[in-house]
């Protein structure tokens, strides 16, 4: 007898078809049609069952033939088992267990009926399970492996594909290197891997771990209950959250990325447009490149941008940052707490600021600009109307085309200007400047502290100057016209009468079409003249011309150093000569007098008199003629790694995604390739990089390698200490730097990047280069140290150049320009308004299309020019052209070297012309015209006095258009008019006035003439000194920036200058916004015949 040796496996094949048995075969082993056990054909082998075949060394066949068929059980390998009618065990060291079970393959193994392994190390267990490829594994009903290293365990399952693995009932897992765990998994793809119930990843190392997990592109990632990345390279992490794109990411339950490239992370979020992101529960970025921070933050639109909560952009391009902040328009921009910013190019900055129209802009806390490119600058500023400008605390620009520049300045009418604390313009064309000055009437006009012009076209220039009636003029401190028609000029000036005029330091004019000239002169009665130091002239038609010289009386005469006629028509020509009697005329000096009788009521001004002497030596006539000119891999501990190559080596690490790192302690890295190496580094996204401590990238092949760096978006990089990058190829390149935007670079230590790039193709977003620089808003870019550029493709480009508003460009030192499309080109320029541009070192121009091209100039007001070195033009659409030019008022305008216009429509055309009131002309060089209308037509001809006019050159026009006195020049043996021969008589004209012989008489009358050029010598005196305190002014401007301590909200300040004997005073406020921004504005002005005025804005960041 032999006894039958098994294998462990062998004997627990046998023990489940029979009893223990051993067997004894006395014959040799054979195969037959019974059932008997015996010796199989194979050395040591046996066989049981009918038509059973063990034909292997040491194999063992149990089982029948239940097809009838002739073949039972076989076993035809060394040691290889078949138990179960029908199964098959080819190979050796191949087991088949169960009916019509097959192992065909080197130590390939099959339990179960109909199981199937085919292949070396093929291993298939359960009812109709399959394993056929080498090293295959197939666990469960019906479950199939079907490639080499395959595995599929659970009823149904599937492997299909070199090293495929899949687990659970009905799991797929189809593809090289697949995996699927979960009832009905599916795994499709090179790679792919899918965990939990009916998870399913399609696609080259495609991934989806959870419940109803869906990820159906190359390289996609779905981690959470039903989350679903369905695009190539996109990652969806979060229940029910949803990434539909190339390279799309979502992270967060119910998170939605739809769209190539695009981002959302956090609850409910919503990312859906090329190149989106949004961040923050329910979060929503629709739009081509829209970007969303924080919760509820929205951004509807191309290129737009929100951050904060409940912050909405919701036009192409537009930007809101703050809690509730809303950008609504093209190009909008709104920064601050509940800011506003409505319709195309608008820009809101600060707390509840509004900006309502296209391109109107508010910065400062509820800073409200509402009208087509209207501009408030400051807290509670105010600019309401089409094309308004306010700066300063509570200013208010309330008509279009107005401007208020001052804390409470105030400009209410069309084409109004107010510049200055408590400045008020009101009315059409209006121009107040300075501290609490009043401009109230149609084209009326008020320069200096508390200078008041009340009255259509009324004009006070100067401290506390007024202008009280339509058409006056009051120029000097303290000037006053209180009439309508009224002009006075100098220090404490009067003219209270209709047409009245005072030129003179405490000159008066009293009544009607009455002419004081003169410090201190008095004329005081109906068209009464005086011209001369403490001339005084009191009556109707009194005229007193020289230094002390009195007319008292009606139609009284007094001509000469202290000559006085003090009769009703009186007449004293002389110095110191004294005609005290009605009618008396008196004529020489002290030594030697003329009398002249026979005068009757007097000669009509202005016509040429002859006369003789009769034998008694006296008069019979007189005429007086004088000519003057005045110009004034789960390694580390409590590590975890999930993907191919997925290495976790830091202590608590996490790596998920194929080929992703996680080195650091502490550190994750999501995202296929995803790296992070530093301590508690973050990398989320396929390719992700984060290299030092504390840093976070999320976003494909987003970079964050500097300390503490941040980067969020599509190939956002943060290289330097604590820098952040935000958006689609965002890059913060300095210490401390922050880059918000697509394509937004902060390239410099503290530098700060906010917007997008406004397709342009220039692939460059806002972009700010230079320590401290400030850029927000599409392709705004701040180039230099301390700069500021705020506005979509805003441009500062200078050391601590700043550019408030779309499309401004602020270029060169300390340049400033604030508005839509403003461009201040020069060190030290500035421009302030809709499409102002100040072209030169130091200018300045402030209104709404104001020009100022040439250095120091200035211009201020609506459309307002100023061309040349040290020109100056304040008023709506007025123009200075020329060195040195000055013109003041509405469509005032001074053409020439020096030229000066003060008044609205005033002109002066030609070198050193000036031009004084409404309307006022002077053409011609060296011309001057001084009153409403009046005209200097030629040159060095002077007219004083509305609707005065000169009608040749030299000449000298004084009075009104209906009382014109006119002085051509004193005559002397030299005229023209003079006789030859020993008689030196002259001759008259047809009315019979003056002439005389030559001699003594000659002599006085030249003396007298003498007198009066000195006195014209002092007005040309004067107004040289005028030009003089204009600079001194502008040197004397002292301007300051608040200081506010920590715990304040509000900070002001103010100073004063002096030189030359004239005042400037400044004043500015700061107020602070939050703990990181402040705003702060300032004007200064001056005063005296003539002024000067700044004014700055500006924010700073700190953090």
């Amino acid at each position: 007898m032999t006894r039958l040796k098994l294998s462990a496996h062998k004997r627990v094949g046998l023990l489940a078809a029979s009893s223990a048995l051993a067997l004894a075969v006395s014959n040799g082993a054979y195969a037959d049609a019974t059932a008997d056990c015996n010796d199989g054909t194979g050395t040591g082998a046996t066989e049981c069952g009918v038509n059973a075949t063990a034909s292997g060394e040491g194999s063992t066949a149990v089982g029948g033939d239940a097809d009838g068929d002739g073949t039972g059980a076989s076993a035809t390998g060394v040691d290889a088992t078949a138990i179960g009618e029908d199964s098959v065990a080819n190979g050796n060291s191949t087991t088949a267990v169960g009916g019509e079970s097959v192992a065909d393959g080197l130590a390939a193994t099959a339990f179960g009926w109909q199981s199937m392994a085919m292949g070396e190390r093929a291993h298939a267990f359960g009812h109709l399970a399959t394993a056929t490829g080498d090293f295959s594994l197939a666990i469960g009903e019906a479950a199939m492996a079907t490639s080499a290293n395959s595995t599929a365990i659970g009823n149904g399952a599937m492997a299909d594909g070199v090293d495929a693995l899949s687990i659970g009932d009905m799991a797929s897992a189809t593809g090289t290197s697949s995996t699927a765990v979960g009832g009905e998994s599916v795994a499709n793809g090179t790679a792919a891997t899918a965990f939990g119930w009916q998870a399913n990843a399609t696609g080259v190392r495609a991934h989806a771990f959870g419940h109803l997990a869906t990820a159906t592109g190359d390289f996609s990632l779905a981690i959470g209950e039903a989350a679903m990345a369905a695009s190539a390279n996109s990652t969806a992490i979060g229940n029910g959250a949803m990434a539909d794109g190339t390279d799309a990411l979502s992270i967060g339950d119910m998170a939605s990325a739809t769209g190539t490239s695009t981002t959302a992370v956090g609850g409910e979020s919503v990312a859906n447009g090329t190149a989106a992101t949004a961040f923050g529960w329910q979060a929503d970025a629709t739009g081509e490149r829209a970007h969303a921070f924080g919760h509820l933050a929205s951004a509807q639109g191309d290129f737009t941008l929100a951050i904060g909560e409940a912050a909405m952009a919701a036009s192409a391009n537009s930007t809101a940052i703050g809690n509730a902040a809303m950008a609504d328009g093209v190009d909008a921009l709104a920064i601050g707490d509940s800011a506003s910013a409505t319709g195309t190019s608008t820009t809101s900055v600060g707390g509840e600021s509004v900006a309502d129209g296209i391109a109107a802009t508010a910065y400062g806390w509820r800073a409200n600009a509402t009208g087509e490119r209207a501009h408030a600058f400051g807290h509670l500023a105010s600019a309401q109307g089409d094309f308004t400008l306010a700066i300063g605390e509570a200013a208010m620009a309330a008509s279009a085309n107005s401007t208020a520049i001052g804390n409470a300045a105030m400009a209410d009418g069309v084409d109004a200007l107010s510049i200055g604390d408590s400045a008020m313009a009101t009315g059409t064309s209006t121009t107040a400047v300075g501290g609490e000055s009043v401009a109230n009437g149609t084209a009326a006009t008020a320069f200096g502290w508390q200078a008041n012009a009340t009255g259509e076209r009324a004009h006070a220039f100067g401290h506390l100057a007024n202008a009280q009636g339509d058409f006056s003029l009051a120029i000097g401190e303290a000037a006053t016209a209180m009439s309508a028609n009224a002009t006075a000029i100098g220090n404490g000036a009067m003219a209270d009468g209709t047409d009245a005029l005072s030129i003179g330091d405490m000159a008066s004019a009293v009544g009607t079409s009455t002419t004081a000239v003169g410090g201190e002169s008095v004329a005081d009665g109906t068209a009464a003249t005086a011209f001369g130091w403490q001339a005084t002239a009191t009556g109707e038609r009194a005229h007193a011309f020289g230094h002390l010289a009195n007319a008292d009386g009606d139609f009284t005469l007094a001509v000469g150093e202290a000559a006085s006629a003090t009769g009703n028509n009186a007449v004293a020509i002389g110095s110191n000569v004294t005609a005290s009697g009605d009618n008396m005329f008196v004529l020489g000096n002290a030594d030697h007098l003329y009398y002249l009788t026979g005068m009757g009521s007097g000669v009509a001004t202005g016509e040429r008199n002859y006369v003789t002497v009769d034998e008694n030596g006296q008069l019979r006539s007189v005429a007086m003629a004088s000519g003057t000119m005045i110009t004034t891999n789960g390694s580390g501990m409590d590590s975890t790694a999930i993907g191919d190559n997925a290495v976790a080596d830091g202590t608590g690490s996490t790596a998920f995604g194929d080929d992703s790192t996680a080195t650091g302690q502490d550190a994750v890295a999501i995202g296929n390739e995803a790296s992070a190496t530093g301590t508690s580094s973050t990398a989320i996204g396929g390719e992700s990089v984060a290299t030092e401590a504390g840093t976070t990238a999320v976003g494909w092949q987003s970079s964050a390698t500097g300390v503490r760096a941040q980067a969020f978006g599509h190939l956002a990089a943060a290289s330097g200490t604590r820098s952040t990058a935000v958006g689609e190829a965002a890059t913060a390149d300095g210490a401390y730097s922050y880059a918000g935007g697509d394509n937004a670079q902060a390239n410099s230590d503290g530098s700060i990047a906010l917007g997008g790039n406004a397709n342009d193709d220039d692939g460059i977003g806002a972009s700010a280069t230079g320590v401290d620089a400030i850029a927000i808003g599409a392709d705004a870019m701040a180039n230099g140290t301390s700069t500021t550029a705020v506005g979509g493709e805003a441009m500062a480009d200078g050391i601590a150049a700043t550019a408030f508003g779309w499309r401004s460009s602020a270029v060169g030192e300390r340049a400033h320009a604030i508005g839509h499309l403003a461009s201040a080109n020069g060190d030290y320029s500035m421009a302030v308004g809709e499409a102002a541009t100040a072209m030169s070192a130091n200018s300045t121009a402030i209104g709404n299309q104001a020009m100022a091209d040439g250095t120091d100039a200035l211009a201020v007001g609506d459309s307002a020019s100023a061309t040349g070195t040290s020109t100056t033009a304040v008023g709506g659409e007025s123009v200075a052209d020329g060195t040195a030019a000055t013109a003041f008022g509405w469509q005032a305008n001074a053409t020439g070297e020096r030229a000066h216009a003060i008044g609205h429509l005033a002109s002066a055309n030609g070198e050193r012309t000036l031009a004084v009131g409404e309307a006022a002309s002077a053409t011609g060089l060296n011309a001057t015209a001084v009153g409403s209308n009046s005209t200097a037509g030629f040159a060095n001809s002077m007219a004083l006095g509305a609707g005065a006019t000169t009608t040749r050159e030299n000449q000298v026009a004084v009075g009104t258009a209906s009382n014109t006195y006119t002085m051509a020049g004193i005559t002397s043996q030299a005229s023209r008019d003079a006789q030859s021969g020993s008689v030196q008589v002259v001759t008259s004209d047809a009315n019979g006035n003056l002439a005389t012989d030559g001699g003594m008489m000659w002599d006085m009358i030249g003396n007298n003439g003498m007198r009066i050029d000195g006195v014209v010598a002092y007005t040309a005196e004067s107004r040289e000194m005028i030009e003089e305190n204009r600079l001194g002014v502008a040197m004397a401007m002292a301007m300051d920036t608040p200081y506010i301590p920590v715990g304040k909200t509000w900070g002001i300040s103010g100073g004063v200058g002096h030189f030359a004997d004239e005042n400037a005073v400044a004043f500015s406020g700061a107020y602070r916004v939050d703990d990181t921004w402040s705003l702060s504005a300032g004007v200064a002005t001056g005063f005296g015949s003539n002024s000067e005025m700044g004014a700055r804005a500006g924010f700073n960041a700190a953090w």
